[in-house]
């Protein structure tokens, strides 16, 4: 149905990939990746999380902004030629791995 790929170095991590199967989506399974993710990231010590997407996926970008991610830039011809990238930012604290909306 989904996944999210993501790679840790030291006390930062980047959201690689976050897909959904089309029949999938619109039914709360890239939220549930992305509060699993963190709850697991905040158990691991990890301070910032970064990540890139497409700037035509609103979608994607108010999930990642209900979150409390920061757009931090926008990186033209990331994909090359086409849509520009938005670069985004969370920083994690030991307050969000206990709170109701990362276990959930």
């Amino acid at each position: 149905m989904g996944y999210i790929l993501i790679l840790v170095r030291k006390t930062t991590a980047r959201f690689y990939s976050l897909a959904v199967h089309p029949d999938y989506q619109c039914r709360g399974i890239a939220k549930s990746l992305i509060k699993q993710a963190l709850f697991k990231l905040v158990k691991l010590n990890i301070k910032t999380v970064k990540l890139e997407f497409r700037q035509s996926n609103i979608r994607l970008k108010k999930l990642y902004e209900s979150f409390g991610f920061q757009q931090i830039a926008v990186l033209e011809n990331y994909y090359g030629n086409v849509d520009p990238a938005i670069s985004m930012c969370l920083v994690l604290s030991k307050k969000e791995a206990i709170t109701p909306e990362y276990i959930n």
